[in-house]
């Protein structure tokens, strides 16, 4: 079981989104603390304009007479942010909680879902194994009563119920067939092994 379970660990895509979801939730958390900190920006403007009421050539009075550089530098320091730095820490420690809980409850999802359909699978398997047992002993049945039949030791309603009861053997024979794929199938679900 812990073995399906590693392997489901490993290969299930909703556990896999889940837990980047935390790892992303968990960065946002600590890059919102940086909001505690001084920042220091520098930035570089250029601006230009046109107009035609000043009769030089487009060119010139774009790249020559009205260009505007600016450059700066600019220091925030968060001193009276009434708090907001803290409030926006507290809500993105809220939201990594949050979606650590649901990890963990993906995880339990998982497990449970391995759990449950290795028992079935388990359960199918060995029903299929009794639905031969039961096809054997309703043959070897069948046979006997048919034998008794044609020595005149037994009626053709004796026949009749053996032969039902082989037929319904062998239809719970297919049945537990059917039923063991499709556990099967689930199984490989459950793994994240299954491909479409």
């Amino acid at each position: 079981m812990t073995q399906l379970y590693d392997l489901a660990k490993s290969n299930r895509q909703d556990l896999t989104q889940q837990t980047l979801l935390a790892n992303s939730f968990k960065k946002d958390m600590q890059a919102i603390k940086a909001m505690y900190f001084p920042r220091l920006n520098a930035f570089y403007n250029y601006n230009t304009f046109f107009t035609s009421l000043d009769q030089r050539s487009l060119r010139e009075q774009f790249l020559r007479i009205y260009p505007q550089n600016t450059l700066g530098i600019g220091l925030t320091i968060p001193i009276f942010t009434n708090f907001q730095s803290r409030l926006e820490v507290g809500r993105s420690r809220v939201a990594y909680e949050n979606q650590v809980l649901q990890k963990e409850s993906i995880d339990r999802k998982v497990y449970q879902e391995v759990k449950l359909s290795y028992q079935n699978y388990l359960a199918a398997l060995r029903k299929e194994k009794n639905a031969q047992v039961q096809v054997l002993a309703a043959e070897e049945a069948f046979n006997a009563v048919n034998e008794r039949f044609r020595l005149g030791l037994s009626s053709f309603v004796e026949v009749s119920t053996a032969n039902q009861t082989l037929v319904r053997a062998q239809a719970d024979q297919a049945q537990a067939v059917y039923t063991l794929y499709f556990q099967d199938v689930l199984m490989k679900f459950a793994l994240g092994t299954l491909d479409f």
